[in-house]
């Protein structure tokens, strides 16, 4: 078995092999907090028939109408390549918060995720036959390839509630590794019963994020659809790209002096999960995030130039550039110190999509949000895999190109995994000469966490270089986002030669950060405020010891957990199946100056 997964290695030739770059899963980082929900405390629910999950919501979490044992699973929109529709499951090694469930480098059965209880003795016997569990399935995807006696299992409950195996795949029986696949079984007539129930397992490594078997689009009908995997549905698998050409984030004062003319070339793709041929009609706005006013159409709803024609075809709705006075416009006027738009995309097939109780509509909309702050990143804030480098001394460094002359302040670091280690952030204005600047060494979160450094201001005018140099062999990971790619500005220091990447595709998340801030160091740091959060750490609820005004809370992966218009002192906010880790309380005092919090959650 694996005593490490690699999916990219760089060897430099030439060189004693002293430090080298690798990109790993997202999950390989024990102390990289993902969407792990919690085990649900009541009792177990009881559903029927149409069961349906494509898990496109991932960002609310495990939905707890459908599922009953998901403690350990990871659950997130990238969890798998080329996936049916965004959002997808991941079994693996781990348990929650990355956690390997041994030590020691052995086999064993892993992550399980367990439906609830489906009470299928109300379903005719007519259509018993034609009953069937149906779901996608993708050996490694993103993650550690399983080996041959690895395997996927299906599993369901009989009357006197004894497991049985139903269906199965070993890493053997599976070529496939960047595709998935349709399965489906028959319910077997002995288990029409009312406590009915079915679950997922893997077996594998259980010393780590390997092994990794996705599952997507569960579904348990009476239909033949569930057994052919043939849905009336086409759902949208990607995000949308950068809202202006250069940069998916940039600082706000700097972007009001140069206003773009036009908006970049954007779009999404879509996957037909249907044989009969469909027209798909698209769109896309861009949105005030917060209070989600239109600004801008970049794109009235037209109709898709090529028809869907076949089961499983992948099709992209583009959106070509345009002027973007409108947006400019918002930002010019826009009076705060951050402005979140958001990028809205929309499909309309030309069919009702809707069959008895199965809505087929609820994938046909994705939105990402672009952050205007004082921070550029080529990034867009979500980390689908870690880079990392090895050896002793080792740098990493990504380059800037500003249009502006301004002051560098500070550097954001996405670090997903060894806390407490000590590094020293690196800038430089040519790599070429060596000549440098870095500042006092500085140790990674305790909690995990997102960074910010603050070092010693230095004017840029044109181009510059930031990274982290480290001091122990082993690496020290940074979140690498996979749907946008700056792989081109990468670079790597091996045994003191600067050396420029050309085999990882990304963009590894290191922001430069201009201007005059106040830096967030720790927990229940505040700007421009006197608002704080209580109790820290928390249980499940806080309060604040100010009113606040339209209030957000996100996880450290930027997802929404809650919000509200307006927040009265003293009050309690409860947030409900919330698991443990960082999370960023958002919102504006009673002075309307933005506030910006972290707390905790154990």
């Amino acid at each position: 078995m694996k005593l490490k997964a690699l999916t990219i290695l760089i060897l430099f030739c030439g060189y004693s092999v002293k430090a080298q770059i690798i990109e790993k899963p997202i999950d390989y980082y024990a102390d990289y907090e993902t969407n792990r929900s919690s085990r649900i405390n009541n009792d177990t629910l009881v559903t029927t028939i149409p069961f349906f999950d494509d898990f496109s919501d991932h960002k609310e979490g495990f939905k707890k109408e459908l599922w009953y044992n998901y403690e350990n699973v990871n659950l997130d929109k990238n969890a798998g390549s080329n996936i049916p529709s965004l959002g997808a499951v991941r079994l693996d090694g781990t348990k929650a918060g990355g956690i390997a469930y041994s030590n020691a480098n052995i086999d064993g059965y892993a992550d399980v995720i367990t439906s609830n209880i489906i009470d299928l003795s109300i379903v005719p016997l007519n259509q018993r036959d034609s009953t069937y569990l149906g779901f996608y399935f993708q050996k490694k995807g993103l993650g550690e390839i399983p080996d041959n006696e690895d395997s996927l299992i299906v599993q369901m409950l009989s009357q006197n509630m004894i497991w049985h195996n139903v269906l199965g795949f070993s890493g053997a029986d599976i070529n496939e590794i960047d595709t998935f696949i349709y399965a489906s079984v028959k319910i077997p007539d002995s288990l029409f019963h009312e406590k009915f129930m079915f679950r997922f397992i893997n077996y594998g490594n259980l010393s780590g994020p390997y092994d990794v078997w996705n599952i997507d689009y569960v579904t348990l009908m009476s239909s033949q659809d569930g057994m052919e995997g043939d849905y009336p549905d086409r759902t949208l698998v990607s995000t949308p790209k950068n809202l202006f050409e250069g940069y998916f984030s940039y600082p706000l004062d700097h972007i009001k002096k140069d206003l773009p003319s036009n908006s970049a070339p954007n779009g999404v793709f879509g996957k037909n999960l249907s044989s009969s041929i469909r027209v798909v009609e698209y769109g896309m706005n861009i949105l005030d995030a917060k209070s989600g006013s239109l600004i801008e159409t970049l794109q009235q709803q037209i109709v898709k130039d090529t028809l869907f024609s076949q089961l499983g075809q992948k099709l992209y709705y583009s959106v070509q550039a345009k002027p973007a006075s409108k947006i400019t416009d918002y930002i010019s006027a826009y009076e705060g110190d951050s402005l979140f738009l958001e990028g809205f995309f929309y499909s309309q097939p030309d069919d009702f999509f809707v069959e008895g109780s199965l809505d087929y509509r609820i994938n046909d909309t994705t939105s990402i949000i672009y952050p205007f702050i004082d921070y550029y990143a080529y990034d867009d804030h979500s980390p689908e895999n870690g880079a990392e480098t090895i050896g002793s001394g080792s740098q990493v460094a990504i380059q800037y190109v500003i249009d502006q002359p301004d002051t560098l302040t500070a550097i954001d670091i996405y670090f997903l995994g060894r806390p407490g280690q000590l590094v020293v952030p690196y800038i430089s204005k040519d790599l070429g000469n060596n000549k440098n600047s870095r500042s006092d060494a500085v140790r990674l979160p305790i909690d995990g966490s997102p960074a910010r450094y603050k070092i010693d201001p230095i004017l840029i005018e044109d181009t510059v270089y930031i990274g982290f140099q480290k001091f122990i062999d082993a690496g020290i990971p940074v979140g690498l986002d996979k749907d946008i790619d700056s792989g081109d500005k990468l670079f790597y220091n091996i045994d003191g030669f600067w050396i420029k990447n050309s085999n990882i595709t990304g963009s590894i998340m290191i922001r430069p950060v201009f201007g005059k801030i106040d830096i967030i160091t720790g927990i229940n740091d505040k700007l421009k405020n006197e608002v704080s959060i209580y109790p820290i750490p928390s249980k499940g609820s806080i309060k604040l010891t100010e009113n606040v005004y339209n209030w957000s809370i996100y996880n450290i992966n930027g997802q929404f957990i809650s919000g509200n218009d307006e927040y009265k002192k003293g009050n309690e906010i409860i947030l409900q199946n919330a698991t443990e880790g960082i999370y960023i309380f958002q919102g504006f005092d009673n002075n309307n100056n933005p506030i910006k919090l972290k707390f905790i959650i154990q």
